[in-house]
């Protein structure tokens, strides 16, 4: 008798078994649910799967898909979506099943967005730019400004350019074209940012007082012009568009319109303080997250009282549902809270914060 020889698995067998020993232990394992695929049973209805996905691609899209609260989103490469849940008798092994687009929350319509998993194809319209997917056939996308505002002001040039050389001595041509070559001239990153704090009810000012303010603090703080730079100017790398943290500026484009000069610069010197300081853990830093407003949510104070309750959970807070000692939750936290004589009564507080520093200093009227 001889003796039977064991057949070594092929390097595909051993493939497929490590993607499924590797589902199992992330707690993604996709599971055919018949109500998606035959929806004529007595009994059952759901959205109906496309016939020509097979139990691999389903899996390979669970894989690849975002968790939001107890689902997971994702599209295909064809841009569609899908939804998947698991039963809580059998966690860990999921059904999905198609979506429209307006059911999948819009954080994660960024996500899918940012991480470059939807696409209506391999080939992408002419002028895409690099890396930007389409999340539908028509509507809008994020994008950065800067990478926006080149191409609209090469494509307006070129536009005028050829306009120019039907009607050459068309005078508001002629105008346009200079007003869209002066953009990109430096002089105007200065004018950019003193409207981005917009200090002062009379426009006429806002320039004059933001740059008086740089030359105040650029007196005050000789030794930190990397920092002053950082707080209060732009990046020069695009001449058209405001880039870099601007933080400065951003602060007091947030606070009230009407801050006199005297509270101007002591804002201002308290963030140079702040971010001058010693390097420190923000206990805040873990809880932030990219929430935009959901443009499709019924009444803004619904989202505003959901954010409250989860905030409630992720910090721990022993009974939310009672009054919060807010001192005591802001201390909880590292954050400090000092007084600030402001002239403005129109300002109850101000909060300063830094990245890699402690959590936010809060200054309150006295």
């Amino acid at each position: 008798m001889s003796a039977k020889r064991k057949r070594k698995p092929e390097p595909d067998q051993n493939r497929q078994t490590a993607r499924v020993r590797e589902a199992i232990e992330a707690g993604l394992v996709y599971e055919s649910n018949p109500r998606h695929r035959q929806p004529w049973q007595a009994g059952r209805r759901g959205s109906l799967c496309p016939r020509e996905i097979t139990i691999e691609q389903a899996q390979e899209l669970l894989n690849r898909s975002v968790l939001h609260g107890k689902k997971r989103y994702v599209a295909d490469r064809q841009g569609r979506p899908f939804c998947a849940q698991a039963p809580e008798s059998n966690k860990g092994r999921w059904h999905g099943y198609p979506v429209a687009w307006k059911e999948v929350p819009v954080e994660v319509q960024t996500a899918l967005l940012e991480k470059g998993l939807v696409s209506w194809g391999d080939t992408l319209p002419p002028g895409t730019p690099a890396g930007f997917r389409f999340v539908e056939r028509s509507g809008a996308g994020r994008l950065p400004v800067s990478l926006v505002a080149e191409p609209v002001h090469s494509v307006l040039t070129g536009a005028v350019k050829a306009l120019r050389l039907s009607l050459p001595e068309n005078k508001r041509l002629l105008l346009l074209e200079k007003r869209l070559a002066d953009l990109v001239a430096a002089e105007h990153q200065p004018r950019r940012l003193a409207i981005l704090a917009g200090l002062g009810e009379d426009t006429k000012q806002w320039t004059r007082r933001w740059n008086s303010l740089q030359q105040a603090l650029a007196k005050e703080f000789a030794g930190t012009k990397a920092t002053l730079a950082h707080l209060f100017g732009g990046d020069a790398r695009n001449a058209l568009v405001v880039q870099g943290s601007c933080e400065g500026a951003l602060m007091f484009g947030a606070a009230s319109p009407t801050l006199r000069d005297r509270d101007v610069f002591n804002l201002a010197s308290r963030l140079v303080r702040h971010s001058t300081s010693a390097a420190a853990q923000d206990k805040l830093a873990g809880h932030a997250t990219y929430r935009p407003p959901n443009p499709r949510a019924s009444l803004p104070g619904q989202e505003g009282y959901q954010l409250a309750q989860e905030w409630a959970k992720s910090s721990h807070l022993d009974n939310p549902t009672q009054p919060v000692d807010i001192g005591a939750h802001l201390h909880a936290f590292g954050v400090t809270v000092d007084e600030l004589a402001i002239e403005d009564e129109q300002i109850g507080g101000v909060a300063i914060a830094r990245e890699k520093r402690n959590p936010p200093n809060s200054l309150e009227q006295p």
